[in-house]
Formats: C-alpha cells, structure tokens, sequence
C-alpha cells in the first residue's frame, strides 16, 4: 500500500533533494497510517527499524501458531486416515484376510510405503521447480538470505502425504523450509536489506518449530544453530527469533488446548548424585558420539545408494569435472540432487566434503560393500528421471515397510514411538492397534513387542539383543527414506538411535559386570543419565546443534519413574541435576565429532563479518594485520584513494619490522622482506645508470604520484623517506627525483623502536588461504597451494568481469594498534542507517515535489 502510505508525505524548504521525508505523525498528529508507518511499514524507509521488527515477531509468532496447529492437526488426521481407516476398510471388503488366511493385514506394512514413495518419488521428480531441502535452505540463507516462496504449496502438500507414509520422515525440515519461505516473502516485499531479510527468514522457521513441538526457545535456537557448525552466529536474529517463538507457542497451545507439560517419563533419578557421576557422562558422550557417527555415516550412504541406484549417468562425468576443475577446495556433495553442484567456500575447518564425487562414472567399480554389491546385480540404467525415482522410491519403501512388518518401532519420524523405547517397551506402540482394535493385525508379525499381562515381563522390558535390532533397523529406515527425494526430517532418528542404544549400552554393562564381579555396573546405576546423555550427543553429531538439544532433552522431562517411588517418598527427581551432565556429554561430543563427519555440506560460518585491524593486533600493541581489499589498484588509482587502504606511515614504520630475526616458516606463511642495504642501493643506482646512459635521455620525466604507495611528505621526519614503486613502473620511474629518493637514505639505520610491537611472521588464516594473493606495501607476496585457492580468484580468469571482481578481492597490510576506540551500532542499526534502500526513490514520493513546505507551516496546519 505504498501510494496510500505517501498521500500525505511533505518535505521541508531546504531539503531540496528530497532526503527527510516528513508526515503529519512527526509533528504530534495521529491517524491510521502514522500508526501503519510507525508500527508496520515506512516506504519513505522502508528498512524495518527495532520497534517495527518487534510488531512483525507477534506477527509472524501468532501466524505460526494458528498455521502450525492447523498443520498438526491435519497431520494426525491423515496419519489415522492412512493407518487406520483404510486397513480397516480394505480388510471389510475382503482385500486383506485373517492371520491365518494367505494375505492378512501384516502386508499392508509394505505396501503403503511402497506406494507413497513410489508416488511422490515420482511427483518431486518431476516438478518443473525443484523443491529446495535443507541444504539449500542453508545455502541460501548463507548467501541471500530468503529463500524462495515458489513451491510453497507443492512442499506442504507433497510432506504431509510423505509423513502420512509410514516412512522415517518428520515434520520440523518442512516447517524450516514452508516457514522460511513466508518469513523472506515478507522480506522480499517490503524491501528489505539481505541483513533484516533473513532475520525475517530465520524469525518464521523458529515460529514454526517453536509452535510445532511447544519449546518457545529451544526451538528458535535449533533453528538459529543448524546454519553452522559450532554454534549460532546470526545473534541479531536472536531475540526477534524467541520472541516470535514463544507466541507462536502460546497461540499454538491456545488452539490446540494441550496442557503445558513434557513429552516423556524418564526412568528415576535421584535428586542427589555422586560426584563421579561426571565420569558417566563423559563415557556416554564419547558413546553417544560413537552411535552418531555410525549414524550419520550410514544414512548419508543409504541416501547416496538410493539415489545412484538405476542412475543415467550420460553427462555426468562432463558435469562432475566441471565441479572439480571450478570448485577446488570446496565442499561438494553427490547424494542427491539438491547436493550435486553445491559449492561453497568454506574455511579451512570446514572443506572436508561428505562423499568424494567419483569422476570417472563410465566405469562402473567393483563391488566393495553390500551395497555396491546389488547395485551389481541390477546394473542397468533409467533416462528418465522421474520414472528412476518412482522406481528407487518403490524399492526403498518396500524395504522401509518389511523391516516394519517385524520390527514396528521404526515405522515413522520417531517422535511418538519415544516413549516406547525409554521405558523399554511398556508403552504400547501409538498408531497401531492393540488387542482386539481393528488395526491390530498391522503388527502381528513384530518383534521385540512386550506383554504387558506378564508383570515379570513388563518389568522387565524388552531385552538386550533386541535394543541392538531396533537400533540398526531405524538407522536402515531412516536412510532409505531420506534417499526417496522426499522432503523430511529426521531430527528424532538421532534421538531414537541414541535412546536405544543407551539401553544397549547399560544391559551390556550389567551383563559383564555381573558375570565378572556378581554384582551391576556401577555406570548403569542411573538410566536416566545414560538415556539421556546418550541421546544428546549423538544429535548433535548430525545437527551441530548443541544449546538446543540440551534445552530440548532438558523440556521434554515430563517425570521421572512412572512406576515407583524411592523410600522417601521423592517421586520428582531434580532436574538441575540432568542439565550439567547434558552439558558435559553434549560438548564432547561436539568436538570429538567435528572433523569426522558433516552431515550437511552447506553448514558454515557466516560471511558478511570482518574483523577489524585493530582486534588483530595484539593488546595494547602496534601491528600490521591483514585486511580484505575490495577494490583493485585500478579502481582505487581512478578515485585516488589509496590512504584509504594505506596507513601514511605504513611504509616509513617497515624499519620497526627488519630488526626482529627471521625464522623457518611452511609455505602458506608470510615472511616480511629484509631491508635494503645500502650496497643493494649502490648497486641498482649503477645498473640503472647503464640504462639511463644507453637511452637518448628525455626532456623530462615525471615520476606519477599514483606510482607511489606513499609520499616524502606523508613520512614522520625521524624515518627514511624512502617511498615504494611499483614494481609495473619501477623501469620508468628511474629520472632525477627517483635518485634523489635513493641518496637521501642515510649511512647509519635510525633507532629501532621496541621489537615486541610487531610480529615478524604471522601465519595466513583459512580464510586468507582462500585469496590469491596478499597485497602489501613493503612486504614480499607468495602465491598460495593451489589447494587454498579459491577458484574464482584464478588469475587465468581475469578477461572475465566475475573474476575480476573476486580477484580484487585481495588482503594487504594496514599499520593498527590493538586497542577499540569506537564501538559500532548493532547490525540491525546499521541496516536501517546504510542500507540501498536508503537510497532509492521511491515513485510516490516524487509526487511530493510540490509540497515543499516549511517546518512552521507544517507544524501550524497539524495544531
């Protein structure tokens, strides 16, 4: 509503640009649209400021809500349509037989994943605009951050049919990815900055997940965590980010009219606990570290066999050499199709690639694994895309439906069938029928199922070989069905492995100790412990998400022992004491994990921060950092800046540096250059009068200012002018002024200043092993390892006007102290101060030309 919002917009006398725009609000009046541009929107400036970015957190928070609870509740209606409606329906009309007839009801198991991920295997193969995952939300949200709203509607059909499958496929990627796409189509239509804009994007996810699963903060901080890799970075979007969380929590819980409660009951835990008991978490966080990796490694390839399997892979190999020549050293992914061709610059922490692209796909390789193995069997290939994924489909969800068939706890993303697996199976399974319902058939043939009419038994629960098959079988299912191309998470398969496995972990523990020492293992005294430290370190070996887990593990405690009490009565246990001992395991598994395997490619830092020169000194001292040049000599000869990129004392202070001694450095270090001596001085001043002598002399030469990275004057009197010539005009510059400038050095080096104010080798950070080369006055440039090169900064690249501008992008030495003077404003100040759409016109307002008027006429017909 742009032309209605500036009806009444005015500008003053003597603003004859038209920069301040004024509107009747400024001087006391109020009306409908003073309130809209105050509270909403300003296209005058249209960036969003503090109290507008508020307003739109309850916004988006109460959309959320009600758009969440909406999408919950259609959820369950399909999941008991597909499971229970028609099973029950198809067994009436005769299509399914009794246990004992020849078809019963099991086969349904498999038939039911077989056809939804044949199905929609097909639909997402097939759609004209693919729809973006997870790695792509991140990927964009690094680099633009929005992300398209074009599939909305196609995503949020095509999920809640792939969760309503039966397949290991969750809600929380299609809520990040359905309510990012609203938070950057507001972005994208009020024009905002590519700063507030994803401030926006990542606002609607949190909403979403926060409303969804009802953890009004651990939600925005998974959300605000799963960009990169060791902990949130976007910190403006913080608070917007909770706080339209928490109302779309609130709104949600409003709907929806669920209590305000946890998730699951814990086995028992004790409100005191021993001190060793820090010991036990780091043993299950190095455990739990153990099961993620083994996760994440198996899903990734059971998501990359998926895929490849029936694969055409005429022009791939051009395609695949096309990405290695154009993205060395960057982090590529062959799993899938949202992950061919990814590439991202990444520091030198994060480059390790998830699967190494095999180029040469002609040959078909020998088999190394089981996988490999049937591939080989059925080695031949479908052209047509959709048709190889409707088939792949087929096959992954008939095997994701068998293991059901015997093993029912892995059917689904995980999140209701939890309960079942703390409490070692006393909890019946959800969805499935029980006793004499009409759907109980579905689970005849399961496995590891306990009876519940043997209390022995139920005590008991299920017993140790079979938390070792579900545990396998979940990670089976839940890489199957990621690798259909169906749009889904998997955020409760860690935890499921995870919880299973703890229970594995502590009946093994037992059932050595017992049989050595005749007595339980003292690390399997409290489940609770090893269930929960276990199921938070192997999450955040897949997410890296790690503040988040601990509150989310730490929120879903509903109680503890559901089936007893302790002698003194204490049924609640203390929750203050799980969150440290969440702590300890998570972080070790944080770190143990990080070189070892990344499960999303696109995961990184942020790129829009640069340090400044000043924090890369060291305290209280001068140094000479590096630091990213933006333009090129050209650009920067043409607008005669160059004291914006050079101290004036940059060169004069290189004597400061020459005293120190010079030591053994590797390749990628940065040596600074020896001071010239006054024989090499007296021997280039005799090579260049030969040349001079061999050449008709000329009328005049004039040395060019530019040619210099300083001046005589722009020296201190206590140091030698002895300014630095290109080395592109060294050969011209030679003529009177220039010897001059040589015989004005003295005989005797000038004083050195203290030799601890600078460093005399500083090794090149990841980031600036990325750069081609390093731009320095006085300081000697070595071309990188190719290795560390990005590829877009390839000299050989330079005719192109892409290349040129990377390679512009250079660092070079600037003269600082280590100390911070002036403190700038928050990022999201800054956004609405600087801005481009500061700048723009916009063609409503240049109708207001005629209503310049004075602030005293203004201020008279308000009053």
């Amino acid at each position: 509503p742009t032309p209605w919002l500036t009806e009444d917009v005015s500008f003053a006398e003597d603003d004859k640009e038209l920069n301040n725009a004024l509107f009747p609000e400024d001087f006391g009046d109020r009306s409908i649209r003073g309130f809209v541009r105050q509270f909403l929107y300003n296209p005058a400036y249209p960036e969003f400021n503090s109290l507008q970015l508020f307003v739109w957190s309850i916004l988006i928070g109460i959309f959320m809500g009600f758009y969440t609870a909406f999408w919950k509740i259609l959820i369950e209606a399909c999941v008991d349509f597909v499971w229970d409606d028609i099973p029950t329906f198809l067994k009436r009309i005769g299509f399914f037989t009794e246990l004992g007839g020849f078809f019963p009801m099991t086969h349904y198991m498999w038939m039911c994943p077989a056809f939804f991920g044949g199905v929609l295997s097909y639909i997402f193969a097939a759609l004209p605009m693919k729809i973006p995952g997870q790695n792509e939300w991140i990927q964009n949200l690094h680099s633009k951050g929005v992300q398209s709203a074009d599939t909305f509607w196609q995503l949020f059909i095509l999920s809640t049919l792939g969760m309503s499958s039966g397949l290991s496929l969750g809600p929380e990627l299609p809520l990040i990815l359905t309510a990012g796409m609203a938070g950057s189509y507001l972005g994208i239509l009020s024009g905002q900055s590519v700063l507030q804009a994803r401030v926006l994007n990542l606002v609607g996810a949190s909403s979403a997940v926060g409303g969804f699963f009802g953890f009004p903060m651990a939600g925005a901080l998974f959300v605000l965590e799963v960009p990169h890799r060791l902990g949130l970075q976007y910190f403006e979007a913080l608070n917007p980010a909770i706080f339209g969380s928490i109302v779309a929590c609130l709104t949600n819980r409003l709907i929806v009219q669920n209590d305000v409660t946890g998730y699951y009951e814990y086995p028992f835990l004790t409100s005191t606990l021993p001190s060793s008991i820090f010991w036990h978490a780091i043993i299950f966080g190095l455990f739990g570290t153990g099961i993620g990796i083994g996760y994440a490694k198996i899903v990734l390839k059971l998501k990359k066999w998926v895929h490849d399997i029936f694969h055409y892979h005429e022009g791939e190999t051009k395609k695949a050499a096309k990405v290695d020549e154009t993205a060395t050293g960057t982090a590529t992914s062959a799993l899938d199709d949202e992950e061919v061709g990814v590439s991202i610059h990444f520091s030198a922490m994060e480059t390790k690639p998830l699967v190494e692209k095999q180029l040469d796909q002609q040959k078909v390789a020998k088999p190394t694994n089981i996988l490999s193995w049937v591939t080989s069997i059925f080695h031949f290939s479908i052209k047509a895309e959709p048709k190889r994924a409707a088939v792949s489909g087929v096959i992954a969800g008939t095997l994701v439906g068998v293991i059901g068939m015997f093993v029912p706890h892995v059917m689904f993303w995980g999140e209701a069938q939890l309960q079942t697996l703390i409490d070692k199976g006393r909890t019946p399974l959800p969805i499935f029928g029980n006793d004499d319902e009409p759907n109980a058939d579905l689970i005849a043939w399961g496995q590891c199922l306990v009876d519940r009419s043997d209390a022995a038994l139920a005590e008991e629960g299920f017993p140790i070989a079979c938390s070792a098959i579900i545990a396998i079988a979940k990670i089976l299912t839940t890489g199957l069905s990621v690798g259909t191309g169906i749009i889904g998470g998997h955020f409760w398969g860690p935890l499921f492995v995870g919880c299973i496995a703890s229970h594995f972990f502590t009946d093994l523990a037992n059932l050595i100790s017992n049989s050595a020492f005749g007595h339980p293992a003292a690390i399997a005294t409290y489940p609770c412990v090893a269930v929960l430290c276990t199921m938070g370190a192997c999450h955040v070996v897949t997410f890296r998400a790690h503040t988040a887990i601990m509150l989310i593990l730490t929120l879903t405690i509903s109680a503890f022992d559901p089936t007893g009490s302790t002698d003194d009565g204490n049924n609640s246990g203390d929750y203050s004491a799980v969150f440290p001992l969440l702590v300890v395991s998570v972080f070790v598994a944080l770190h143990v994990s990080k070189d070892r395997v990344i499960f999303y490619n696109t995961q990184r830092s942020r790129g829009d921060i640069m340090a400044l020169p000043e924090v890369l000194c060291e305290p209280g001292k001068e140094g000479a950092p590096m630091v990213l040049n933006h333009g090129n000599d050209e650009s920067n000869a043409s607008h005669g800046n160059e004291s914006d990129l050079y101290s004036p004392e940059e060169d004069c202070k290189l004597d400061d540096l020459s005293a120190l001694p010079l030591q053994d450095v590797e390749d990628e270090t940065l040596i600074v250059e020896q001071e010239v001596s006054r024989e090499e001085i007296e021997l280039e001043f005799e090579s260049k009068m030969k040349e001079i002598n061999n050449q008709p002399e000329p009328s005049s030469v004039e040395v060019p200012l530019n040619d210099y990275k300083t001046t005589l004057n722009d020296c201190p009197s206590s140091v030698p002018k002895t300014p630095v010539v290109d080395d592109k005009n060294f050969a011209n510059g030679m003529s009177s002024a220039r010897l001059d400038q040589l015989l004005a050095v003295p005989l005797e080096k000038p004083t050195k200043k203290n030799r601890n104010s600078h460093r005399r080798i500083m090794s090149a950070s990841a980031a600036i092993e990325k750069t081609s080369g390093i731009e320095t006055t006085s300081y000697s440039r070595r071309r990188l390892p190719s290795q560390f090169r990005s590829p877009g900064h390839s000299r050989q690249n330079s005719n192109s006007s892409a290349a040129s501008r990377s390679d512009a992008q250079r660092f070079i030495r600037l003269n600082s102290y280590g100390e911070l003077k002036d403190f700038q404003p928050s990022l999201i100040e800054q956004a609405q101060e600087r801005a481009s759409s500061l700048h723009r016109r916009l063609p409503s307002l240049s109708k207001a030309r005629n209503r310049i008027r004075s602030i005293d006429s203004m201020e008279k017909q308000v009053s």
